[in-house]
């Protein structure tokens, strides 16, 4: 009858607790789920003050094949400006953006920060980033458009250019001046109005003609 030598006493159990250790990250990593955002989730501060903790984001782009395009619009029932996806079969563009991590609980915050759009999922192979790796099963969120009635932006305040600044100034953070340039390109429903105010993000003034109206 075989009985194993002392060395192979010491190694079957090595190498069964390194598949077992393997088994137990490959389930983690597979469970991790990441929210794509595209406007305001873009800011860093913006973001982890409806997280309520520290959040790592990452350069990335939304595949043009997914078919959603992102616009400035007015949002019934406030009228008020926010950046929206819609669905676009003409989009021909990847669309930058940040995306990070969320357990349950901050995904529950965003949803109700979000709550005038809708989260959809999107295919863990339609975002590109060289910043960190997917497993197939990961989850990867996105708010679209909801059924809310919107309009394009037809006037222009401080708070407007505020907070293009501010998104601005997050993809010179992320990406510098290429990737503030890919946003402008990549966002429809730009109002000319906002161009006439000093305080205007030098970016926007520089590639006003990538603009989409």
């Amino acid at each position: 009858m075989y009985k194993p030598n002392h060395t192979m006493k010491i190694i079957i159990p090595v190498i069964l607790l390194s598949i077992l250790s393997y088994i137990i990250y490959n389930y983690i990593e597979s469970r991790r789920q990441f929210v794509f955002g595209y406007g305001s989730l873009i800011i860093d501060k913006s973001r982890e003050k409806t997280l309520e903790h520290p959040s790592i984001g990452y350069k990335a782009y939304l595949s043009s094949t997914f078919k959603y395009k992102r616009s400035w619009t007015m949002i019934e029932p406030k009228n008020s400006v926010h950046l929206v996806m819609k669905h676009n079969h003409k989009q021909e563009d990847n669309t930058p953006g940040v995306i990070f991590q969320v357990n349950p609980e901050s995904l529950a915050r965003l949803d109700y920060r979000e709550r005038m759009y809708q989260r959809i999922q999107v295919p863990v192979h339609m975002i590109q980033t060289n910043e960190i790796q997917f497993h197939n099963n990961n989850k990867i969120w996105i708010y679209v458009r909801n059924n809310n009635p919107i309009h394009p932006v037809v006037y222009s305040t401080t708070d407007h250019v505020k907070y293009i600044n501010q998104l601005l100034d997050a993809c010179h953070i992320y990406g510098g001046d290429d990737y503030a340039k890919n946003f402008i390109r990549t966002t429809s429903g730009w109002n000319l109005n906002w161009l006439e105010y000093r305080s205007i993000h030098e970016s926007l003034l520089r590639y006003k003609n990538v603009m989409e109206m």
